[in-house]
C-alpha cells in the first residue's frame, strides 16, 4: 500500500479509497473466474467452454497487472524525464532515439511515445564538444504530433546554446505545454553555423515533465 504523503489525512483517505477500488475489482474478477470454474457458492455449474475460460481468465490477469501498475506508478507532482539523442545531426534534423537519419521523414523516424497525460516543464539540451564560434548558436525546440506524427506541432519550447564551445556547450529552458498518451515527441537541432551546419559529434537532449 502507498501513501503519496503520510503527514496530509486528505492524501491519506485518497489512497486509501484507490486501494479499496483495486481490491474490489481483483474480488470482481476473482469471482467472475469462480463462477465460470463452477466453484463460486451457489453455481449451477453449467457447461463452459474454453473461449470462456480463457477471457475470464484474461480479464483476472489484466486487473491485477492494473492495479500492480496503479501501485508502482509515480506519486502526483513527480518530475520524470525523457531522454533523445543523436551521433551526427544536421541542421533543421529531427532528434529522437538516435536510430535514424533525418530529412524529409525526420519527425516520423525520429520520436518518442507519451506514456501519460503529462505536462512539459522544460528541455535541457548539449551539444557535447561540437565546436561553436562566438558568433554560432544552435537551437532546439520541442516538437509534439497527435496525429500519429503526420502534422508536427512546435511547442514553443527552445533551448540556445550560444557559442563558443568550449565552454558553452548546454542550455535550459522551462515551459509549459500538456501532452497527452499515445502523442509523439520528437526535438528538431536549427543551427547559423556559417562554416559547417552539421554537428559530427551529435547531441544530447532531456525533457522534463510532470504528471497529474
Amino acid at each position: 500500500m502507498k501513501f503519496e504523503d503520510d503527514t496530509d489525512p486528505n492524501s491519506i483517505l485518497s489512497d486509501a479509497l484507490e486501494n479499496l477500488e483495486n481490491a474490489e475489482e481483483i474480488n470482481e474478477a476473482a469471482d467472475n473466474l469462480q463462477q465460470v470454474l463452477g466453484t463460486e457458492p451457489g453455481s449451477t455449474g453449467g457447461s463452459v467452454t474454453f473461449n470462456d475460460l480463457l477471457a475470464a481468465n484474461e480479464l483476472a490477469d489484466e486487473t491485477v497487472q492494473h492495479a500492480i501498475a496503479d501501485e508502482l506508478a509515480p506519486p502526483c507532482g513527480c518530475v520524470l524525464s525523457i531522454y533523445l539523442a543523436a551521433p551526427v545531426v544536421s541542421n533543421n534534423d529531427f532528434v529522437g532515439l538516435g536510430t535514424s537519419s533525418g530529412g524529409a521523414m525526420g519527425f516520423v523516424r525520429n520520436n518518442v511515445v507519451i506514456p501519460q497525460t503529462a505536462t512539459i516543464t522544460g528541455l535541457v539540451f548539449s551539444i557535447r564538444d561540437n565546436s561553436l564560434s562566438a558568433t554560432d548558436s544552435v537551437t532546439a525546440e520541442i516538437f509534439v504530433s497527435t496525429d500519429c506524427g503526420v502534422t508536427p506541432l512546435a511547442t514553443g519550447i527552445i533551448a540556445t546554446v550560444n557559442g563558443p564551445n568550449p565552454p558553452n556547450c548546454c542550455a535550459f529552458s522551462p515551459g509549459t505545454f500538456a501532452v497527452h498518451q499515445c502523442d509523439l515527441l520528437s526535438v528538431q537541432i536549427k543551427n547559423d553555423m556559417t562554416e559547417d551546419p552539421a554537428l559530427p559529434d551529435g547531441v544530447a537532449a532531456t525533457i522534463l515533465y510532470t504528471i497529474p
